[in-house]
């Protein structure tokens, strides 16, 4: 329906400079100020804009796990702390076949964004050993 519309979110070409893929954030926040100007009721934009966000988060995430040959996609920070982001990211990335992660014993705060460094340091650390 019109109302479950997205705002566009692309993946940023891989360029000299910038090796890992990014989210074309000004696309979207361009669109959320057009539907504010436009008279959309700021209700339906932050709907809209936690869905690109998610959707286009989701395909960046997808896009690395298929690039690493990974299944498990770690979600922490602070953003987690919204529920509409939290739930829109483990849902498409369920939907893409991955599994996400979840906390359930650690705060999903940015202290934590520390505990997700120590495992991908360790996971590069042993595959690097073999």
């Amino acid at each position: 329906s019109r109302e479950n519309a997205v705002y566009p979110c692309p993946l940023l070409p891989i360029a000299a400079g910038r090796p890992l893929p990014q989210l074309d954030t000004h696309t979207l926040f361009a669109a959320v100020v057009r539907a504010r100007a436009s008279g959309s009721p700021a209700a339906l934009v932050a709907r809209r804009f936690h869905a690109s966000f998610a959707k286009g988060l989701v395909a960046m995430a997808a896009g690395q796990a298929a690039r690493l040959g990974v299944r498990h996609v770690g979600l922490s920070g602070g953003c987690l702390q919204n529920i509409s982001l939290a739930l829109a990211l483990a849902e498409g990335l369920e939907d893409r076949g991955l599994v996400p992660l979840l906390h359930t014993q650690l705060p999903p705060n940015d202290a934590c964004i520390s505990f997700g460094q120590v495992a991908w340091g360790r996971r590069t650390l042993f595959s690097t050993m073999e």
